[in-house]
């Protein structure tokens, strides 16, 4: 946003060249909001003339001017209608339009037509214009809490505190008309209780004319960045520069009834003034009239009811619309606007009345022939300040100085604020009233009125000390085994860490067809694309897949983050997993896949069983080649091949997946015991079967386990499939047989492998 130091002055009744303009923006930098830059600006106005057309046709204008007694021919504009007056530059013997940029305009664009008498053209159009100035850039981000400070009489208030200068009382800078308090419906408002509106306020102006910009507010808005348009629009655009409350104009003859606001009928349409035509939901606030909608509240108006050449009458509105309805409605429908920016910050309840009478004041300033209704209609309760009471000692204590109390009445009544001393038998306090340009969100608690009072203490004022802090020992496991997962993956497994957003990406879950459930949403989402919170990393891993596999044949990715899903329509679960992806563009087995994530948990020391899904397999997952994890009685997670459908939208080839529980896995953890190795000799005997490919390798391994006390342990060596058996399949699995008091004869092993035989026999195996 930019500041004129010029325009800002106008609110203190002082002449700007008498300070340091250098030693100002540090101050204001150090105390009110971040300076991005600040630059003076001037203008030789002896180069500038006022250009009257004379004739015109579709390649060229013939312009006259007046002051140099000489006529030119320049390209043709739209706007050039016959005896309009146009600002020229004119070096030597070259004549050009002006542009915004001549003015000191950060836009492209032609100075707008001007309203300049007869008697003005021998140069006394420069009487009264500002000669230089100084342009501040405040980043926006340093004012989001300070819907005070989107005007220039916000800043005039710091400068004012800052130099020791007084705000002019609005009485000078305000029409003083009388306003007219209505509960809900004023003579033609209809404001409905269920909108997202608060206030409305509006006053009828007729016998009006659509009258060119005066180019003292032409020039005044070009530095700001802002269009001139016309007179009446160039206002609406000044006051909401000038005080930081948006206001619009209504042709008064194109609203039929009352105003009416109220939320939008779902899918409403409405032509804006940019030219699009958007469609309306009922969450979207409007101002309309009894059949129509006729502006997007807060954020656009509607072209239909625009102020044109031929407007005879207009009515003037400044309201108070919900900052988040508001910011929802403008990120929908991608239309953030000047108005819309300060609308979001939570103004001032009380501001949109002020608003119209300084916009009354212009126009008797300007000398613009009109007729002004007698009052000014607002419909919506008043906001009352509140206040705060703030314990001195309480000020001391953060503030982390020594203050007087005369100081703090200083600083706070320089800023606006009411104090009023209090002592009692608990010490001395203050009771501060909060105006209400600074009681919407930025003044709530007594640290916010602390902060108020630092500011202008000044920081460099407060002694250095440094901080101080006990170590206390504490628990470091779940840290380190977190790193170890971190470490695990990336160097036993070859696997590259990546870093994916909390929130769904919902055109990527359109792509892939794909629909969370129980996922929350934002009240407030950071665009429309982002709404929602994940409810597992799979999606995300596989974004990343199709971004890296045009390059790569082979990828694996892990990512340790959190989750979050709603077991009830009020509770929000909150879980720490550890996801992954083995992806290879040609091809990769379930089983292979599953050695190297075991490998994984053997390594954290976690005894981890392979199920058969009981609840179904999770939605990334194909549905017979995925597994449950067990930990003892607890479900870990789920491990298998990723569903086809999903995976070619990012990639050809075959990947396998995995996410588990994270905080289980840190949770569960066993000091390790060093267990003696058995004296005897273990004997490995292998075992090859052909079995229905239902049957789960786990469920092979576990009856080999229980068949004999003896097998001290069971592994996969091998599985193979053929085409030619549609639903069998070879395992061949190794178990190792030892006995802890002695060493086995061969008819002891032969009898242990009986008990084998035995054990997988009933389950439909043909041992080969």
């Amino acid at each position: 946003m930019k500041i004129s130091v010029a325009w800002l002055f106008d609110h203190l009744g002082a002449d700007w060249h008498a300070y340091d303009m250098r030693d100002l923006m540090a101050r204001l930098s150090a105390t009110t909001a971040e300076i991005d830059g600040a630059e003076p600006v001037s203008w030789a106005w002896n180069q500038f003339f006022i250009a009257e057309v004379i004739a015109r046709n579709e390649h060229e204008v013939q312009i006259k001017i007046a002051e140099r007694k000489k006529q030119f021919k320049l390209p043709a504009r739209l706007d050039a209608a016959l005896n309009a007056f146009f600002l020229v530059v004119m070096t030597e013997n070259t004549v050009r339009w002006a542009t915004l940029a001549d003015l000191s305009a950060g836009r492209d664009g032609l100075v707008p037509a001007l309203l300049i008498s007869p008697t003005q053209l021998e140069g006394a159009w420069r009487d009264g214009l500002e000669q230089d100035d100084w342009i501040i850039e405040i980043d926006n981000k340093s004012l989001t809490n300070r819907p005070d400070l989107w005007g220039h009489r916000g800043f005039a208030r710091e400068v004012a505190a800052l130099v020791g200068l007084k705000l002019l009382p609005e009485e000078q800078i305000c029409v003083q008309k009388p306003i007219r308090h209505y509960e809900k419906k004023a003579p033609y408002i209809d404001l409905s209780p269920d909108s997202a509106c608060s206030r409305f306020a509006g006053i009828k102006v007729t016998k009006v004319t659509c009258e060119p910009s005066r180019l003292f507010y032409a020039h005044r808005l070009a530095r700001v960045d802002a269009k001139a348009m016309n007179t009446l629009v160039d206002f609406t655009n000044y006051v909401m520069l000038d005080i930081g409350h948006p206001m619009h104009v209504f042709d008064a003859d194109k609203v039929e009834g009352s105003l009416v606001v109220r939320q939008a009928r779902n899918g409403e349409k409405l032509a804006l003034l940019d030219g699009d035509t958007v469609e309306l939901s009922s969450a979207d606030c409007v101002v309309a009239d009894e059949r129509k909608p006729l502006s997007v509240a807060g954020v656009m108006g509607g072209s239909q009811s625009a102020f044109q050449q031929d407007t005879k009458a207009i009515i003037l509105e400044a309201a108070l619309f919900d900052a988040a309805a508001i910011r929802r409605t403008a990120a929908r429908l991608k239309k953030r606007t000047e108005s819309s920016a300060r609308f979001e910050k939570s103004l001032d309840p009380n501001q949109n009345t002020v608003a119209l009478s300084r916009y009354l004041w212009l126009l008797e300033a300007s000398g613009v022939s009109c007729t002004v209704d007698e009052a000014i209609c607002s419909v919506g309760p008043l906001s009352v300040e509140h206040e705060i009471l703030l314990p001195h000692r309480l000020l001391v204590e953060r503030l982390g100085a020594t203050i007087t109390e005369s100081q703090v009445c200083s600083i706070l009544s320089k800023l606006d604020f009411g104090v009023q001393v209090i002592e009692s038998g608990q010490g001395l306090s203050y009771s501060v009233t909060v105006p209400t340009f600074r009681g919407t969100k930025d003044i709530r608690i007594p640290e916010d009125i602390i902060e108020e009072v630092a500011r202008f203490f000044g920081y460099d004022a407060i002694p250095l000390v440094m901080p101080v802090r006990v170590m206390r020992p504490y628990d470091m496991s779940v840290v380190h085994r977190k790193r170890l997962v971190k470490q695990l993956c990336a160097t036993a497994l070859s696997m590259r860490e990546v870093q994916t957003y909390p929130l769904f990406d919902e055109r990527w879950l359109k792509q892939l067809n794909y629909q969370p459930v129980g996922a929350p949403a934002l009240l407030n989402p950071v665009s429309e694309h982002w709404g929602k919170m994940v409810t597992s990393l799979i999606p995300g891993i596989l974004q990343a897949i199709a971004t890296n596999a045009v390059s790569e044949k082979r990828l694996r990715f892990f990512e340790l983050n959190r989750v979050w899903s709603m077991p009830t329509e009020s509770e929000i679960k909150e879980q720490q997993v550890c996801s992954g992806i083995f992806y290879e563009r040609a091809g990769i087995s379930f089983y292979e896949a599953k050695a190297l994530l075991e490998k994984l948990f053997i390594a954290l020391g976690h005894l981890v069983e392979w199920r058969k899904p009981i609840d179904g397999a999770p939605f990334w997952a194909e549905q017979y080649r995925v597994a449950e994890l067990w930990i003892g009685k607890e479900r870990l997670g789920y491990a298998g091949m990723v569903a086809q459908h999903l995976l070619t939208v990012a990639a050809e080839g075959e990947a396998f997946a995995f996410e588990f529980d994270l905080g289980m896995v840190l949770s569960i953890f066993e000091q390790k015991e060093f267990v003696i190795p058995g004296r005897y000799q273990a004997v490995s005997l292998d075992i090859s079967m052909f079995c229905h490919r239902r049957i789960a390798v786990s469920e092979l391994e576990e009856a080999i386990a229980l068949s004999d006390s003896r097998i001290k342990d069971v592994f996969l060596l091998d599985v193979f499939e053929k085409d030619e058996w549609p639903d069998r399949r070879s395992v061949a699995l190794r178990y190792v047989v030892q006995d802890d008091t002695k060493t086995l004869s061969k008819e002891e092993i032969d009898e242990v492998q009986n008990a084998v035989y035995a054990a997988v026999k009933p389950m439909g195996v043909e041992i080969r």
